[in-house]
């Protein structure tokens, strides 16, 4: 790809969580996590860098001050934004998501610490014509763990349901595609527009705790998002022991 259109675009990395479902192997943030000799954290910023990524915002929360060093390495090469959940336990990520995107003032690109990606599918990615997409990978429509991706008869994302089974409306109504990976592509226009919808949900404090997918559903009930399908294996979102263990298998 055109290396200038990343130079242009905002990358907005969310590593506030406390990872409950890691912690009885690990105290540290997820994406602090070593695979191949480097962090997961280090490895993203890296990837986006090789593709003309210049400026940065983190999201960081739980033991922030674990992040210093890695910023002190990349600080002088690129530009390094934090923005800091201080209430992560209580407000979750798509409150990180807001702080992130109203860091950003421009097209920008979000996505969740814990996720390990191939270069290739970020790529590929990257690559696409479509503006407003959400990258997407195969899955199984019983998996409960799985993020899952709905598309409409225009094949453009309807539903994208996070850990649980869709309803039976869903099923009907849309078509399953696979599983969300957890990366985001928007144009200005539509970082705004998010703005304004998790604005909204967060107002409602029984939203606080809950994972960006929900307001994102509420903001394409009204929006367009393409998608941009991947058939390779070779990512993974980390959750527990058992994904770090797969991650370092496949990197």
């Amino acid at each position: 790809m055109d290396k200038r259109l990343c130079n242009s675009t905002h990358i907005i990395i969310l590593a506030a969580g406390k990872g409950s479902r890691i912690s009885n192997y690990t105290k540290q943030p997820k994406s602090l996590l070593q695979i191949s000799n480097k962090s997961i954290l280090e490895s993203n910023i890296e990837k986006f860098i090789n593709v003309g990524a210049k400026n940065f915002t983190l999201v960081l929360g739980y033991k922030d001050y674990l992040f210093k060093k890695i910023i002190n390495t990349y600080k002088n090469n690129i530009n390094i934004k934090i923005a800091k959940n201080k209430n992560y336990i209580t407000k979750g990520n798509s409150y990180s998501l807001l702080l992130g995107l109203k860091k950003a003032n421009s097209k920008c690109i979000f996505l969740d610490g814990d996720i390990m990606i191939d270069f290739k599918i970020l790529k590929h990615f990257l690559e696409s014509k479509k503006i407003n997409l959400a990258l997407v990978g195969k899955g199984d429509i019983s998996d409960k763990e799985c993020a899952k991706v709905f598309i409409n008869k225009h094949k453009k994302i309807k539903y994208m349901i996070d850990k649980k089974f869709a309803e039976q409306d869903v099923l009907v109504s849309s078509k399953f595609l696979g599983e969300a990976v957890g990366i985001i592509r928007l144009d200005n226009n539509y970082r705004k527009k998010l703005i304004f919808i998790l604005n909204k949900f967060l107002g409602d404090k029984k939203n606080l705790k809950k994972n960006w997918e929900n307001p994102l559903n509420i903001f394409m009930s009204k929006n367009n998002l393409d998608y941009f399908f991947t058939k390779s294996n070779k990512w993974i979102e980390i959750d527990n022991k058992q994904d770090y263990f797969k991650a370092k298998r496949i990197f």
